[in-house]
C-alpha cells in the first residue's frame, strides 16, 4: 500500500485574532431634554394653579336634629340663624365632592378638558405650549404661529388645503395647484392661472384665459394673440400690410 505522508510534530501557530471587547456596562438612554422640559412645565402648572382653585365650599342651613342620632333626646343648640339651625359644608352650585377625598369639592366641567385642567365650573385652563380657541377648547399652540395652518400637538403645522409647507417646515405658503387645467395659460398658485403671452384673464372664468387683440376685431372675432377671424362677407383689409382689421367683402 502507498504510504501516508506524516504530520508535522508541531502544527503551525496562527496568531490569535483580536475579538472586539463588548462594552461593560450597557448604553444609556437619555430622555429628551425638550419632552423632560415639558414634563416639568406641566407639573409646575398642576401644583400652581391648583394651589389658587377655589375650594368650592359653601355653606347651606339644616335643622339640627336631622344632625344628631337619636332626634327624640336632648338636641344641642345650633350654630345657625336660630338656635335650631345649624350651618353645615356643601359643595357650591356647579362642584361636586371628590370621590376619593370627602371634604373637597371639584368643579364640574360638562365638556371634558382635553389638554387642560378644569378649574371652575365649565371652565378650562390649558396646559403650557396650549391655549383655548373661540370654543373654549385647548388646543395646541406653536411658537411662531401657524398661519393658512393648524399647530398639531407635536407643534408643528399641518396646512390649509392650498398650502404648502416651505422648505425650513415651519411655515406655510401658497401651494401651486388648480383644481381644474388653466386653458392658455399655466398654474402658478392655488386655483390662481397666470396666462401666456397675448392672452387675457377670462373676467368669470379663474382657470381661462382669452386671446388679446389690441386693435380690436370690428367685424370679426379675436381667435388668437393679435389675430382676427373676419365674420361672414367680410375678409381682411389687404391695403394695409399685417392689418387685422376685417372690410366688407367686394
Amino acid at each position: 500500500y502507498p504510504q501516508l505522508p506524516q504530520l508535522p510534530h508541531q502544527l503551525p501557530q496562527f496568531p490569535p485574532q483580536q475579538l472586539p471587547q463588548a462594552p461593560l456596562q450597557p448604553p444609556q438612554t437619555n430622555v429628551s431634554d425638550n419632552w423632560r422640559n415639558t414634563l416639568n412645565r406641566t407639573q409646575m402648572f398642576l401644583n400652581k394653579t391648583r394651589s389658587e382653585m377655589s375650594r368650592g365650599i359653601c355653606y347651606q342651613e339644616v335643622p339640627t336634629a336631622t344632625l344628631v342620632a337619636n332626634p327624640r333626646g336632648n338636641i344641642p343648640t345650633g350654630n345657625g340663624s336660630n338656635p335650631s339651625l345649624s350651618r353645615v359644608q356643601v359643595c357650591c352650585t356647579g362642584y361636586e365632592k371628590n370621590p376619593h377625598n370627602w371634604r373637597l369639592c371639584d368643579p364640574i366641567c360638562h365638556t371634558p378638558c382635553l389638554n387642560g385642567l378644569c378649574v371652575a365650573p365649565d371652565t378650562c385652563a390649558c396646559y403650557p405650549d396650549y391655549a383655548v380657541d373661540l370654543d373654549g377648547k385647548c388646543i395646541p399652540v406653536c411658537p411662531i404661529g401657524c398661519s393658512n395652518g393648524q399647530c398639531q400637538p407635536d407643534r408643528s403645522c399641518k396646512c390649509n388645503k392650498g398650502f404648502i409647507l416651505d422648505p425650513s417646515g415651519k411655515f406655510c405658503i401658497e401651494g401651486v395647484q388648480c383644481d381644474s387645467p388653466c386653458l392658455n395659460g399655466y398654474c402658478t398658485g392655488y386655483n390662481k392661472c397666470t396666462c401666456h403671452a397675448g392672452y387675457l384673464p377670462h373676467p368669470t372664468n379663474p382657470f381661462m384665459c382669452m386671446p388679446h387683440c389690441p386693435a380690436g376685431c370690428p367685424n370679426g372675432v379675436c381667435s388668437g394673440p393679435s389675430f382676427c377671424i373676419c365674420n361672414s362677407g367680410y375678409v381682411k383689409d389687404r391695403s394695409v400690410k399685417g392689418s387685422q382689421a376685417c372690410v366688407r367683402r367686394i
